[in-house]
């Protein structure tokens, strides 16, 4: 991003537009830069309150809500200029890539009733030969009983290991994916010198409060938006 949102919103600060806050629920980052008679505004939040999801996917349903999200998004327009005439260039929703991929059909669990009972087939053969092998190790552990050895106690131990290794690891790769965030960039031009913004998102997303931060060549600002109190007055 080039121009005023390329750098620090806040005198002394090191934060940039795209970080200001940490993740929270119903609560985004809003960042305004007018430069001449552009405005490109910025707004992060999780893609819960964006798009209803902060996870893939699980159903083509879901995905096609996504989709559904992001173009509800773009064909809002989300900020109006009291006392300044503003015209809309552009509109972008950035998204992690996993929000975006389409989930695979058999994944989804959308199988035909055919591949059902191939499947239901297969469940039981196999359930037949587990019960053999069950036999057979318990004849192998009478065996090795009796030869003084004690592998089935390592075995046992090793399969807690495994266990405990898989929990860490579902528990790493959910929490990395339990807070994810958004991007909406919107551009305007505007015929007279911008004063004040009303932002109207909080009647398309599901968002209580709005961190801004604005710059302009005027100055720098700073302040809490929310349903009741949605118009921020430029420096």
């Amino acid at each position: 991003m080039k121009g005023l949102l390329a750098v620090p919103l806040v005198a002394g600060s090191a934060v940039v537009w795209g970080g200001m806050g940490v993740h929270e629920h119903g609560v985004a980052d809003l960042a305004i830069a007018v430069e001449g008679d552009r405005v490109d505004l910025i707004l992060t939040a999780p893609t819960g309150d964006l798009v209803g999801l902060e996870r893939a996917p699980a159903t083509v349903a879901e995905w096609e809500g996504i989709r559904e999200g992001i173009a509800a998004i773009e064909a809002h327009d989300g900020f109006t200029f009291p006392g300044a005439r503003c015209e809309r260039i552009s509109v972008e929703v950035e998204l992690p890539d996993l929000l975006l991929t389409r989930p695979d059909a058999h994944a989804a669990g959308e199988v035909s009733d055919e591949v059902s009972d191939e499947v239901s087939d297969a469940d039981r053969d196999h359930g037949h030969h587990d019960h053999d092998h069950a036999d057979h190790d318990h004849h192998g552990h009478d065996r090795k009983t009796r030869g003084g050895t004690d592998h089935d106690h390592h075995r046992g131990h090793d399969h807690d290991h495994d266990h405990d290794h898989d929990h860490d690891h579902d528990h790493d790769h959910d929490h990395d994916h339990a807070h994810m965030d958004g991007m909406v960039s919107w551009a305007y031009t505007c015929e007279s010198q911008l004063r004040q913004v009303d932002v109207e998102l909080f009647d398309l997303l599901t968002l209580d409060r709005i961190r801004v931060q604005a710059i302009s060549e005027r100055g720098q600002g700073a302040g809490n938006l929310t349903p009741t109190s949605r118009r921020f007055r430029l420096p």
